[in-house]
């Protein structure tokens, strides 16, 4: 069902389960690779703000291979793929088979030719530059977040989440703006890197795993690790010295001092470190409640300028692959 708005299809979830006696009690996010860090701040947004939902994010495979016991008829389960990942196709047959309501996020050329999913969203791919936020995966998640929360709990900040929507093109262009600076300088200061670590927490966490497995794995083939701040003092930061390669992402929210932290030790005993605070991203512009769980669009913007220019600084085509797409595996 593709004619329903996000606001509609929660409803109507909603109104179907009250009358079957049932509710969502759970709400179980996935995917894989960058569409799984893509839905990241929908499951981020429920896990902070929901008190009714249990909200978790699953690779897809792993749902099908090693699944919750919970997962039920109360469980709305929500699925993306750009061109129809076959994991993710195959998690959507086994929560159905399970009894679970469905989504299904779709990129806007993909046809879906499975029964599996009692509704369909679209979005386009972030990495077109032309593509308005509003219509990327990661705004999708939350969108679906907000209207979950509002309809549920009554969320108090549900008006602010909206006006946060009509603001994500202002952010964008003074983002992209902004960040050809600090791209060319990071792309000059890991030119020759054969290794970046890249740190961040919580609501941050999802872009950063997608820059290590998308952009410097998959686009760059750079050896590449994501620490979390509040772990990094735990073991992690035993491998720092002054040549160790580090970007650091530093967040909103309360998590924020983690980030911080871990900020002051690189300060203190590194030296070949980058950091790229999302406040120099223009995410005060919106609205206060609400914009910790836009990061993920700030940080995704402005790395992507980094990425590119890190692929033209080593003369890497970001098309490149040595087995996407060119082996059976």
């Amino acid at each position: 069902m593709e004619t329903m708005g996000v606001q509609a299809i929660i409803r109507e979830i909603i109104k179907t389960l009250t009358a079957e006696k049932r509710t969502i009690r759970r709400v179980f996010f996935t995917a894989c690779g960058g569409s799984l860090a893509g839905i990241y701040p929908g499951m981020y947004l429920l896990d902070r703000e929901s008190k009714t939902i249990d909200a978790r994010l699953y690779n897809a495979r792993e749902l099908v291979l090693s699944p919750p016991m919970a997962l039920d008829e109360e469980t709305l389960v929500i699925a993306c793929t750009l061109a129809g990942t076959t994991e993710t196709l195959e998690a959507l047959d086994f929560a159905k088979a399970h009894g679970a309501k469905t989504i299904g996020i779709f990129g806007q050329d993909y046809t879906y030719e499975r029964s599996s999913v009692d509704y369909i969203l679209r979005f386009k791919t972030i990495a077109d530059i032309t593509t308005p936020m509003i219509q990327t995966n990661v705004v999708v998640s939350l969108q679906l977040g907000f209207a979950l929360l509002n309809e549920k709990e009554d969320y108090s900040y549900y008006d602010e989440a909206e006006q946060a929507y009509t603001l994500l093109e202002t952010l964008a262009k003074e983002i992209r703006s902004y960040s050809q600076s600090r791209a060319r300088k990071f792309a000059k200061q890991f030119a020759e890197a054969d290794f970046l670590h890249v740190m961040a927490s919580r609501a941050s966490m999802g872009e950063a795993y997608a820059f290590v497995l998308c952009s410097l794995m998959e686009i760059q083939w750079i050896n590449s690790s994501v620490l979390n701040s509040a772990e990094f003092f735990h073991g992690s930061f035993e491998v720092l010295d002054k040549k160790t390669p580090i970007l650091q992402l530093i967040g909103l929210g309360e998590a924020r001092l983690a980030d911080e932290r871990s900020t002051a030790f690189l300060q203190r005993m590194g030296e070949n470190y980058f950091l790229l605070d999302v406040k120099e991203l223009y995410i005060d512009i919106l609205p206060p409640h609400v914009k910790e769980y836009f990061q993920h669009t700030a940080f995704d913007l402005a790395l992507r300028e980094f990425i590119t220019q890190l692929a033209i600084e080593r003369n890497h085509d970001k098309w490149a692959r040595r087995y996407m797409w060119t082996l059976k595996y």
